[in-house]
């Protein structure tokens, strides 16, 4: 981009260079008509290195300091919108608001009203005029408007281009037709110059001058011309750090739960108002309205003539709920002049004693101007269910959305397998009963594991486990608030078999591997210990709706033999001493192996799918396991996970890979029953 425009500017010298050695009867005109024009051409290069500069750059709002609050802050390029300004609209308040922003530093060149007598040129005064504007805006997405509060769109920069013209000094004298020598007639010399403004200083030189033209401006959009997209796109970043709280909170509950934004987010609050940007209701939207019979909307002319108002009606999904009872088409008076202004009345004729939002479209004739206005009926209003049943073949869970008036952000569950470690279902031989808040902790007890599955059909059974648990205790903890404040792990520890009685479905070893003879044994996993570093990304170039998290970190997992005593005697235990046994009794023979490995795991998910779907990866201790979910409703989903080794089967391993599916039911109460 830099060698494009210092050509283009080697361009304009060499043409200024080739000016000046043409005498002054050559053709003037033309040379300056391809001056002019290599001017606008190098003009146009920096229009758009600026735009793509200013997408990229951390542009503050004039009310939060901030738009985002995470590691990529700034607008994305995909997210920045342009129109033109027709040569008329606003053009003199622009003018003034530029030349306060001139009077207080924010320019980097000398600004002149638009006027005949307003520019000093060393031979006499010249004018200026504007001969352009363009607005560029960014355009917030559906996410950022409803979870953060942000305006539909904001102001990021305007830009002025004027013509500043200068009296030529030139009288030379040249011959009229009869043959005559006369002084020749004095011309001009023309000058174009772009003054931008963006950022803060686009506000305060606005709040400084006339405060209401950032509404008048972002009115004007949709009805003036829209600026192509630029020639060349900017770099585009990849998938950003997910910092902000109502992110983080959506996004750590979306990968561990069978989730929806009511179980998870406070979303029985006021709707966030704003200033309206628009032609002809500037109070705060949306109007909040709690009486149904109550709507009214007071709407001023934005013009100084008289207009008609022909269409004034409700839109959107919840069009029919509402009902317009003034009548089109309405006349308004001048802006100065007090018909000037009229009030619109509308109803709710719906029947939800919920919230609902409604859209009022109000549109002159011809469609001059036109603004939608936010109407939200019983606000803050939310069913809200007392609890959440979540079931499937591997886990009951009981939790209270944030929302519940007991307990809220709760749960219980009961939980069989270790999928933390690549061991779903029956293939750890563990269960868990715990209590937990949120996503973030859990405490429960490890509860004696003594099953097969030769009853279920497959793939659901799992008929040779040589896995068994007695009791013991986990702790689970996904602490996630924001780079680099992030931490997550688990640890599961149980007690020894020692003295135990036999479990009915044992299934015993017996074999010889490496001289090492196993005889009545069996085993149990008596430690599983994690800590990894979650991280989380999110993709708004490509499509918002996409989120991967990323856990690295590592892990310990021992595993235990243990003895089956057949009989009452005396056994050679794994330390060589001899160890009295009694019938139909368990023992702790030894620590078969420790295993140290580290932990990874990449999860993605789809949130804006017709069916949201998710997937995941992860390694540890030499096995690796897939699994994938898809929601066919929004109380059922089917998941299924794959688990298999990629090194050879230990003596303790039963198979070398399990899959298992299994539906998955999210039932709220009261909600089931309405």
């Amino acid at each position: 981009m830099k060698s494009t425009i210092a050509r283009t500017l080697l361009l304009c010298f060499v043409f200024v260079g080739a000016v000046s050695v043409i005498p002054a009867k050559a053709q003037p005109d033309q040379v300056r008509t391809k001056q002019n024009d290599l001017k606008k051409e190098y003009n146009d290069l920096q229009e758009k290195n600026q735009l793509i500069r200013s997408a990229a750059k951390d542009k503050p709002l004039p009310t939060t300091g901030r738009r985002r609050g995470n590691l990529a802050t700034g607008y994305d390029f995909t997210q920045v919108k342009g129109y033109r300004l027709r040569p008329a609209a606003l053009q003199e308040r622009l003018d003034k608001v530029f030349k306060r922003a001139n009077e207080l530093g924010l320019l980097d060149e000398e600004y002149h009203l638009n006027g005949a007598s307003t520019v000093p040129c060393p031979t006499g005064q010249g004018g200026a005029s504007i001969s352009g504007v363009e607005v560029y805006v960014v355009e917030a997405t559906p996410e950022e408007i409803e979870q953060q509060g942000i305006n539909p769109y904001d102001l990021i920069e305007v830009r002025v281009v004027k013509t500043e013209t200068c009296p030529e000094p030139r009288q030379d004298e040249e011959e009229d037709e009869e043959g005559a020598r006369r002084p020749r007639a004095r011309g001009q010399s023309s000058t174009l110059k772009q003054y931008i403004l963006s950022g803060m200083d686009l506000w305060s030189a606005i709040k400084t001058e006339d405060e209401t033209l950032y509404d008048d401006v972002l009115a004007r959009r949709v009805n003036e011309e829209p600026l192509p997209q630029p020639a060349f796109a900017a770099e585009k970043r990849g998938p950003f750090i997910v910092m902000n709280n109502a992110d983080l909170e959506t996004a750590t509950s979306r990968f561990s739960d069978f989730w929806n934004i009511k179980d998870t987010l406070r979303t029985n609050q006021l709707p966030v108002q704003a200033e309206a940007a628009g032609p002809f209701f500037k109070a705060e939207v949306p109007i909040l309205l709690d009486d149904p019979k109550g709507g009214r909307v007071r709407i001023t002319n934005p013009d100084n003539s008289q207009i008609q108002i022909n269409k004034i009606e409700f839109i959107g999904s919840n069009s029919e709920s509402f009902r317009v009872d003034t009548r089109t088409p309405l006349m308004l008076g001048p802006k100065a002049d007090t018909s000037g202004k009229q009030n619109i009345r509308f109803e709710y004729v719906g029947n939800s004693p919920y919230e609902t939002p409604g859209q009022l479209l109000i549109q002159s004739q011809a469609g001059t101007f036109s603004q939608t206005i936010d109407v939200v009926m019983n606000p803050g209003r939310q069913p809200a269910d007392f609890v959440v049943l979540d079931l499937s073949l591997d886990k009951i869970e009981l939790r209270s959305p944030a929302r519940s008036g007991f307990a809220p952000d709760w749960r219980i569950a009961y939980a069989m397998g270790n999928p933390e470690i690549g061991m779903p279902r029956w293939s750890s031989g563990m269960s868990t009963l715990s209590i937990g808040y949120k996503h973030q902790m859990s405490v429960g007890l490890v509860m004696p594991m003594n099953m097969t599955a030769d009853g279920f059909p497959t793939p659901l059974s799992y008929d040779n486990s040589l896995l068994y648990s007695p009791m013991g205790y986990n702790i689970a903890f996904d602490f996630t608030f924001g780079f680099p404040f992030s931490l997550g792990g688990s640890i599961t520890i149980t007690d020894r078999f020692d003295g135990a009685d036999k479990y009915h479905s044992m299934k015993l070893v017996n074999t010889m591997i490496d001289d090492r003879v196993y005889k009545n044994n069996f085993f149990n996993i008596s430690t599983a210990a994690l800590v990894y570093y979650p991280i989380m990304f999110k993709d708004r170039i490509h499509d918002p709706n996409m989120l991967v998290r990323l856990s690295v970190g590592g892990g310990f997992q021992r595993v235990e033999r243990n003895y089956f005593a057949a009989n009452t005697e005396v056994v050679k235990w794994a330390d060589n001493t001899m160890k009295q046994v009694e019938k139909n009794k368990l023992y702790w023979f030894e620590r078969e192996k420790d295993l140290f490995d580290v932990f990874i795991r990449f999860d993605f998910i789809n949130t804006g799918a017709k069916n949201n779907y998710g997937l995941g990866i992860q390694y540890f201790t030499g096995r690796l396991m897939t699994d994938a979910w898809l929601e066919l409703t929004e109380w059922l989903r089917v998941e299924a996970k794959y688990s298999f080794l990629l090194r050879s089967k230990e003596v303790w391993e039963s198979e070398n890979s399990v899959f298992m599916i299994t539906p998955r039911f999210r039932l709220g109460l009261p909600s089931l029953f309405n």
